[in-house]
C-alpha cells in the first residue's frame, strides 16, 4: 500500500524485525511503518477520546450548575431566579431535580414571586430536546404556586422582556410548542389570577395528574382541588399529544367538572385548546343553587333555585354561545339560548338571552329571589326588584316568554318580559 502525506511516501509492508530492538517493529530509512504500530496509534487515540469523554461526564456530574442556571435565567427573562439546589444526572432520559425555585414577579407586581415550587423531579428525553422540543417522561411538582396579574396598561406579568427572550410569554399559545407530559403530577399547588378590581380568583390543586402511555395515545386528566374555596373535581380525556401538536385539525376533548352542587360537562373539539377558543361541541350545566353559583363567580345575586341546561356550545374569541338549549329552571321546563360577549378591558360584558317557558310558576320564582328577611312571608310582586347592582360590569339584554304563567290562583297567557 502506497500513499503520500505532506510529500513523504508511506508504505506498509510485511512486518520486519530489528534484531537490535529485540523483535520490535521499526520504521526504516524510507519511512515504512508496521501495521501493529498503526493499530497502537489508533487504540491510543480512541482511548484518549474515551478518557476525555469520561472526564467531561464526571465534570458535568460534579459541577454545580445552579449559579449558571440562575445567572442565565436572570439574563434571559430579566427576572431574578433563585434555586435552592440543582442536581442533574446525565443520560437518556436526562434526570433533573430542583429544590426551592423562586421566579420573581414583574417589578410592578403585588407580590415578590410570580412562580415558585418546593421541589421538581423531571425526566426529559434527549433527542427531542436537541430539536428544541420538551418531551417529559416524568414531571412531578411539589407545592407549585403561580400568580397571574396585569398592570395598569393591561400587560400580564407572564410576559418577559429579557435580553435572551425579548417579548416572549411564559404561557404558550401555540399548540406545537406545548410540552409532552406523559407523567405529570402536582400536589399542594395554588394558582391565582388577580382581577383589575383587586380580587383573586383562586384555584387550589390538592392533586393533579396527567397520564399518557405514548405520544399517540389518549391523555387522562384528573384534578382534585377547589375554586374560590368551593371543592371541585375535574376529570376528562383528550386526544393524544401528537394530535395536540398538529395545529391543522381541531383537538378533541371530553371533561366533567363537579363540585358544590354544580356539574359542568363538555364534549367536542377546539382549534386552540390552550386558550379554550375555537370551541364547538355539546355542553351541559346543572346548578343546584343559582345564587350560590353566581357568588362563586364573584357576583352577588339571590336566586335559591336550581337550573339545568344542555345544548350546542361554541366559543369564538370574545363570544360564548349556548344555543338550542333545553332544561329546567326549578320545576319548569325551559328552552332557548344564552350568549355572552366579553367586553374589552374596562368595558362591560353583554349577556343576551332568549328563553321560552311552556309554563312558569311565578310564585316559586319570586320565593327564590326574595331577601332573607322576607323568607317567612308570602311572596308577592312587591318583593321583586329588577334593579341590578350598578357595579357588576355587565349589560343584560333579553326576552323571556311564557305560554302560561301561574301565580297562586291566577293564570296568565302568553306573558313576555323584555328589557335591557
Amino acid at each position: 500500500m502506497l500513499g503520500s502525506l505532506r510529500g513523504y511516501r508511506i508504505a506498509i509492508e510485511p512486518r520486519r524485525v530489528c534484531d537490535a530492538c529485540h523483535g520490535a517493529p521499526f520504521t526504516n530509512r524510507e519511512g515504512f511503518v508496521s501495521r501493529k504500530r498503526i493499530a497502537v496509534f489508533v487504540l491510543v487515540l480512541l482511548g484518549s477520546i474515551a478518557a476525555l469523554g469520561i472526564a467531561v461526564i464526571l465534570l458535568l456530574i460534579n459541577l454545580d450548575l445552579r449559579p449558571l442556571a440562575e445567572h442565565y435565567a436572570g439574563w434571559a427573562l430579566d427576572r431574578r431566579l433563585s434555586i435552592g439546589a440543582l442536581r442533574i444526572v446525565w443520560g437518556n432520559p436526562l434526570s433533573v431535580e430542583i429544590d426551592n425555585l423562586h421566579l420573581a414577579n414583574a417589578p410592578w407586581g403585588h407580590e415578590p414571586d410570580m412562580l415558585s415550587f418546593e421541589r421538581a423531579e423531571a425526566e426529559i428525553d434527549l433527542a427531542p430536546l436537541l430539536r428544541g422540543v420538551l418531551r417529559y417522561r416524568k414531571l412531578h411538582l411539589v407545592k407549585p404556586s403561580l400568580l397571574l396579574e396585569r398592570n395598569a396598561d393591561g400587560i400580564g406579568n407572564w410576559h418577559f422582556g429579557g435580553s435572551g427572550m425579548s417579548g416572549i410569554a411564559l404561557v404558550q399559545h401555540t399548540r406545537g410548542q406545548f410540552p409532552t407530559l406523559l407523567d405529570f403530577a402536582a400536589s399542594g399547588g395554588l394558582v391565582r389570577y388577580r382581577t383589575t378590581s383587586g380580587k383573586d380568583l383562586r384555584i387550589d390543586l390538592q392533586q393533579m395528574r396527567v397520564l399518557a402511555t405514548d405520544d399517540n395515545q389518549p391523555v387522562q386528566l384528573n384534578v382534585v382541588g377547589a375554586y374560590n374555596g368551593a371543592p371541585a373535581q375535574l376529570s376528562g380525556t383528550t386526544q393524544s399529544f401528537a394530535a395536540l401538536h398538529d395545529g391543522t385539525t381541531p383537538f378533541g376533548v371530553d371533561f366533567s367538572l363537579m363540585g358544590d352542587g354544580t356539574q359542568i360537562e363538555f364534549s367536542g373539539r377546539m382549534t386552540n385548546p390552550l386558550d379554550f377558543d375555537g370551541v364547538s361541541g355539546h355542553g351541559r350545566i346543572s346548578i343546584g343553587d343559582l345564587g350560590k353559583f353566581t357568588r362563586l363567580l364573584g357576583a352577588e345575586a339571590r336566586a335559591a333555585i336550581s337550573l339545568s341546561l344542555a345544548g350546542a356550545f361554541t366559543r369564538n374569541g370574545d363570544d360564548w354561545l349556548l344555543s338550542e338549549a333545553t332544561g329546567k329552571l326549578g320545576g319548569d321546563t325551559v328552552g332557548g339560548k344564552l350568549a355572552l360577549h366579553e367586553g374589552a378591558r374596562k368595558t362591560s360584558d353583554r349577556l343576551t338571552l332568549a328563553l321560552e317557558f311552556p309554563r312558569l310558576d311565578l310564585q316559586r320564582l319570586l320565593a327564590a329571589v326574595r331577601p332573607p328577611a322576607q323568607a317567612s312571608q308570602r311572596p308577592d310582586f312587591g318583593s321583586l326588584s329588577l334593579r341590578l347592582d350598578e357595579g357588576n360590569g355587565i349589560v343584560v339584554d333579553g326576552r323571556v316568554r311564557a305560554a302560561e304563567a301561574v301565580f297562586d290562583r291566577l293564570h296568565f297567557a302568553d306573558v313576555v318580559l323584555q328589557g335591557r
